[in-house]
């Protein structure tokens, strides 16, 4: 450019970097400056090289994010899917529905032949825990109250009512079972020896058993000539069951009944305690909530030692692994269970008391109670 004769030119403006403490070429610049040499015009120019590059960066991230949206696509023709349609499997029939109940019923039930009876609770229950944390304690208890409210099991309004329903927390299940049955030889004397071997030295992450009595289908107390088997039937001394009752006709005792029916019974199978063992190893991995379901469940509804696998969503399938059924919580099978349990008539014969859960069960699952 030609400067006009007698015109003042501005200054280039790259001169100002000249002037700022870059004097001395590369070598300069390749010194840090002395402190205070950047001036306010170096500070405009930075500034100004900073918004230029921001400014760039955000031209470079509108173009990136142009180039990942997705084309617009041409106009089909074709409705849309409605997002809220849901499709679903067959429905189970009537006479699947209590083909499965019928399965489960016979598959969890803790009563080995026609001439027993399905136990209950018959008492209001107190159960009490020990030797666990306090976050394991409560919701073991509360869901327990929880269930029993559901299936209307009465519960202890004493505030310091005596335990019925004990549930041990252990390193060591089975020396504290071998001393329970050491101390307390009646606990185990009804049991087979198969059965009470199986109680010790078995790998369970959760054991049970329960004693059981014998009383009139009113809850009368039984009565006899022999008081040696009196005390056999008392709470007690009862007899011990681990899903097997042990009690036979001829050790049950004679109970007043004067009526006449010809499918009841004189007698009812009542639960007159439960003792629930746990192995904290084995239990480490499960929720405070999952086990509590599941102890809620062995503790309200005699099981069988152990469990069956089946193929119904139940909590009993809680520790089985190859289980396709396996539940954390008690599901609507299992409500459906303990409701049933604790509706038909406890003067029965086991295959009367199970013929009847099942239809109930069945009608449950069909919404139809």
């Amino acid at each position: 450019m030609v400067a006009e004769p007698g015109r003042r030119q501005p200054p280039h403006p790259r001169a100002g970097r000249a002037q700022s403490g870059f004097r001395g070429g590369r070598d300069q610049l390749l010194k840090p400056p002395p402190a205070g040499a950047f001036t306010n015009a170096f500070d405009v120019i930075l500034s100004h090289q900073q918004v230029e590059a921001w400014a760039m960066m955000i031209s470079l991230l509108f173009v990136v994010a142009q180039a990942a949206l997705p084309e617009p696509a041409a106009a089909d023709p074709t409705p849309a899917i409605d997002p809220t349609i849901v499709v679903e499997g067959t429905a189970k029939t009537d006479a699947e529905i209590r083909t499965e109940a019928k399965s489960f019923v016979r598959a969890v039930a803790a009563a080995p032949n026609s001439s027993d009876q399905l136990a209950r609770w018959n008492e209001a229950i107190c159960p009490k825990v020990i030797g666990a944390l306090p976050d394991e304690e409560k919701p073991i208890l509360e869901r327990i109250h929880e269930v029993a409210k559901e299936a209307g099991i009465k519960i202890s309004k004493r505030k310091h009512c005596d335990p019925n329903i004990l549930i041990a927390f252990t390193s060591d299940p089975s020396g504290v079972v071998r001393e329970v049955f050491d101390r307390q030889p009646h606990r185990a004397r009804s049991l087979p020896v198969a059965a009470r071997s199986d109680l010790v030295e078995g790998a369970y992450p959760v054991r049970w058993w329960y004693d059981l009595k014998m009383e009139g289908r009113y809850g009368e107390a039984p009565i006899g000539d022999n008081p040696a088997l009196l005390n056999s039937l008392d709470t007690r001394r009862g007899s011990v069951s681990t899903g097997k009752y042990a009690q036979s006709d001829s050790q049950a005792g004679n109970v007043s009944d004067y009526s006449s029916s010809m499918i009841g019974t004189k007698s009812r199978q009542s639960i007159g305690a439960a003792t629930i063992v746990i192995d904290v190893n084995r239990v480490r991995k499960l929720s405070h909530d999952a086990l509590a379901s599941y102890v809620a469940m062995v503790a309200l509804a005699p099981l069988k030692l152990p469990p069956k696998p089946v193929p119904t969503p139940t909590i009993t399938n809680l520790f089985n692994d190859t289980a396709d059924d396996r539940a954390e919580e008690l599901t609507e099978w299992d409500r459906a269970y303990l409701a049933a349990l604790y509706k038909v008539a406890a003067n029965r014969s086991a295959d009367v008391q199970r013929s009847s859960m099942t239809a109930k069960i069945a009608r449950h699952m069909r919404g139809q109670e």
